[in-house]
């Protein structure tokens, strides 16, 4: 999309461009200090 000029990376439109979906850390999955490991 902006081809790595910078004017356009830094620009809101590409940032919305590149909104990723990370999934989220629950206790269940053991990542937590306080989680018992599963």
């Amino acid at each position: 999309m902006c081809d790595h000029d910078v004017n356009c990376m830094n620009s809101k439109e590409a940032l919305a461009e590149v909104n990723l979906h990370l999934p989220r850390l629950i206790e269940d999955d053991g990542c937590f200090p306080s989680a018992v490991n599963n």
